[in-house]
């Protein structure tokens, strides 16, 4: 707690253990069962150095067939990484539902009990489809459910559908009457996207994971940056 170590440190950590080889180089090692036992306690035991921000939160997944690519320079799938960087918001935030989406919605029973694996194994069996990261807020407005904060989990530049995602977001901040309502969209490959409306403050892309990613989305989310 003193080192303030983040979860997803462990988990890099962890998931290059866990393969048995650097990701560069020839270097190799024996898995030892007991230190992955060790990381994985370490992972959860982590997340007391996530600090909330109090705000109400809508995780929205691509369910879509590419998120099982890895991400470069890790041993991370997009899905894992989607799945651990929404835990970092499911256990610590009071008020936070997710959804899985596609060219679909689906409702996801996510609570802050359940565990990585078993989050990306419910996932990996859903349904693929195309990509329509508009999803969250349509289903958002239609069902008139107050957020402060969207959180889009995909891999790559992503749009199939009839209305952009941040127009989608405009439309919800006017139905609900919340102006401040923001988008997020977390892009897990690191190539040349954008979702969000560049002019508009309340909208950020991010491009790329990594253990910073969160502290990001916090101080962006509490209006520090």
């Amino acid at each position: 707690k003193n080192a303030r170590v983040h979860p997803l440190t462990v988990l890099l950590a962890m998931t290059t253990y866990r393969s048995g080889h650097g990701l560069k180089g020839s270097l190799q090692w024996k898995v030892n069962d007991k230190i992955i036992e060790a990381l994985e306690k370490a992972f959860l035991l982590a997340f007391q150095n996530v600090e909330p921000t109090g705000k109400r939160f809508c995780l929205a997944f691509d369910v879509s067939g590419s998120m099982g690519s890895t991400i470069m320079n890790t041993n991370l799938s997009c899905r894992e990484a989607s799945a651990a960087l929404g835990m970092c918001f499911l256990k610590k935030e009071p008020k936070v539902e997710c959804m899985a989406f596609c060219h679909k919605f689906t409702p996801l029973p996510f609570t802050n009990a359940w565990d990585l694996m078993k989050m990306v194994d419910h996932i990996r069996v859903m349904d693929f489809g195309s990509t329509d990261c508009s999803l969250p807020m349509v289903w958002a407005t239609e069902e008139k459910k107050e957020f402060d904060v969207f959180m889009v989990f995909t891999d790559n530049e992503t749009y199939a559908g009839n209305v952009k995602p941040h127009e989608a977001l405009q439309t919800y901040r006017k139905a609900l009457n919340i102006p401040d309502a923001k988008l997020v969209v977390v892009g897990m490959t690191a190539t040349n996207f954008t979702i969000a409306d560049p002019t508009d403050p309340g909208m950020l892309d991010v491009v790329g994971f990594d253990s910073a990613v969160p502290e990001l989305v916090r101080s962006f989310v509490l209006g520090q940056i």
